[in-house]
């Protein structure tokens, strides 16, 4: 987030072949590694801009006017061993009942080195009930019954602050979960109020979130992340496996 921007006022679809790209871009989109930033579709685009072009042969974009922005997730009664995956912001998530959920997910779900940015998301008054019981990911940074992460270029690295922006996460219910609760990385501005973890980590946690160093003796966990706020938090009769109620690590800056 915070990056250059530009207003585009004309878009033309053409293909590859007509898009005058140099041989050596050619062969880097030709030859690009799955789950990397030069691994596109054969679609491009000609751009008019409001102004001359700030990015470079090579830099990863995004449109913040075409990622879902403004919704409103609430009143919801979810039983399913799926996940709610959010990526986009300016949102609500609020009222909602998941019974065995994988989790709830904020994650721009692309490459490390890909641009990506949500921000002004609110996520209040939701029961989460048993979460953390789906199948291990140890190469998966989505830990948490509620997870706010983005996974950098390559493991253990998480990005650092400011993919995600201006977040609450207040009056939430997480109820009989397994393994962290709460996961937050790579986020800048978030205040964590009010929320209450009952019974957390009753029976033994699974190895998700490994790979990332992710402690899952933790009740809440966080990395990577500035100018964060916690008030009127309640743990309620933990289980033997959480054994650290909150974990910030070393690259973690709280509000002053």
């Amino acid at each position: 987030m915070g990056g250059v921007t530009a207003k585009i006022l004309t878009r033309q679809v053409v293909r590859r072949g007509a898009a005058q790209l140099t041989p050596a871009v050619l062969d880097k989109l030709k030859t690009a590694p799955s789950y990397g930033i030069w691994r596109v579709s054969e679609k491009c685009f000609a751009l008019t801009l409001d102004r001359a072009a700030p990015f470079q042969v090579g830099d990863s974009v995004f449109c913040p006017d075409r990622q879902g922005n403004g919704f409103v997730f609430g009143n919801n009664k979810i039983h399913s061993s799926g996940r709610l995956l959010i990526k986009a912001g300016s949102g609500l998530v609020a009222d909602n009942e998941l019974i065995s959920p994988h989790n709830i997910s904020v994650c721009p779900e692309v490459p490390g080195t890909a641009a990506a940015g949500i921000k002004q998301l609110i996520i209040r008054n939701n029961l989460i009930r048993e979460a953390g019981y789906f199948c291990p990911a140890p190469w998966s940074a989505t830990a948490g019954a509620l997870s706010i992460t983005a996974g950098g270029d390559r493991r253990p690295q998480l990005r650092k602050a400011g993919v995600f922006e201006d977040l609450v996460i207040e009056a939430n219910t997480f109820e009989n979960c397994n393994g962290p609760n709460l996961v937050i990385s790579s986020a800048s501005g978030v205040i964590v109020r009010a929320n209450k973890y009952v019974n957390p980590q009753q029976t033994k946690p699974n190895d998700t979130g490994a790979s990332y160093a992710i402690a899952n003796n933790a009740v809440v966990w966080v990395s990577e992340t500035e100018n964060i706020s916690f008030a009127a938090e309640q743990i309620t009769n933990p289980g033997p496996f959480a054994t650290k109620a909150v974990v910030l690590t070393d690259s973690v800056k709280t509000k002053q």
